[in-house]
């Protein structure tokens, strides 16, 4: 569903590499999983890690390219258009940021509380969000959810590519 609404109100020069970073970077908060002593649907189920992980990556990121671009170009096949540049960056950043909150969004739909439940705030706010409305491992749900997110992708880029080639006038 997000993916759809960036398809229609962004230009596809930003909307397609906003939606492959959010793609690639929405499961991450459950690599909590990975480390020991970090709960799970803790700190890694914060706008707070969110922000970082973004700043990190994207940040870093664009600081490494930018100051290794030449030897890195000559190195590998690297278009101008992939040139690291602030926007690329910010693209990139927004795009691991909404990553994370659509992950939220999927645990908040999830049966459970306490260590279920999503405090996107913490520590600031103590405030949590199970709507409870499907179990995680529930196929069905899963299933159904994936395809009307895919449906509604489609549908948008459907929309989008309509009106670049047939332009309605004002």
């Amino acid at each position: 569903l997000v993916s759809s609404i960036l398809f229609i109100i962004l230009p596809v020069e930003i909307s397609i590499p906003l939606v492959v970073v959010i793609a690639a970077t929405e499961r991450l908060p459950d690599k909590d999983y990975n480390i020991p002593k970090l709960a799970h649907r803790g700190f890694s189920h914060t706008i707070w890690a969110a922000i970082i992980v973004a700043t990190v990556i994207a940040g870093g990121g664009y600081a490494w390219l930018s100051h290794g671009s030449e030897a890195l170009s000559s190195t590998l096949p690297i278009s101008e258009t992939l040139q690291p540049t602030p926007q690329l960056a910010g693209i990139i950043w927004i795009g691991i940021v909404l990553g994370f909150i659509v992950h939220f969004l999927g645990d908040m739909i999830t049966v459970g509380e306490g260590r279920h439940g999503v405090k996107p705030l913490w520590p600031v706010s103590e405030w949590e969000s199970s709507i409870q409305l499907c179990r995680a491992a529930d196929t069905t749900w899963n299933w159904g959810l994936l395809e009307s997110g895919q449906a509604s992708a489609i549908t948008a880029i459907a929309l989008q590519a309509t009106a670049i080639f047939l332009p309605i006038p004002l």
